[in-house]
């Protein structure tokens, strides 16, 4: 009985086999994804200056606090690193201006809720709605 099993075994095989590659276009569009139908949902982007002048406010989270020490060593980074790293994102010189908001903004939900990645995208979650955005609707 064994090599019975066997043989219907392999002669299946041998027919699956050969009908994929019959089928072969049929087969390869059932796992055609079709990307025409997202929506785009970027913004356009504005491109750099040579002259950049920012505004920061610093969210921080009831589990990730962050005090004064921290923000003027933020200020400190920012003024350092975000030049350069423009100058040569730009392939000319970059001057950043840093302005950072007196107060640190505590952000009302944990940082799990303005970061998770669903179906719609990163950082949208389970609905359609970019997380980041609703956390800087609460900040302005």
């Amino acid at each position: 009985m064994g090599k019975t099993w066997q043989a219907i075994g392999m002669v299946l095989c041998l027919v699956l086999a050969i009908a994929s590659q019959i089928y072969s276009n049929e087969i390869n569009d059932l796992f055609q994804i079709d990307v025409s139908s997202q929506t785009d949902t970027s913004a356009p982007l504005v491109g750099l200056q040579t002259n950049e002048s920012w505004f920061v406010v610093l969210v921080d989270f009831e589990s990730n606090q962050l005090n004064n020490d921290a923000k003027s060593q933020i200020e400190s980074e920012f003024q350092d690193y975000s030049g350069e790293y423009f100058t040569q994102a730009l392939g000319q010189e970059v001057i950043v201006n840093i302005t950072i908001h007196d107060e640190i903004i505590r952000a009302p939900e944990p940082l799990s809720a303005y970061g998770d990645d669903g179906q719609y995208g990163r950082d949208y979650g389970d609905g359609t709605e970019f997380l980041p955005a609703i956390l800087a609707k609460h900040v302005v």
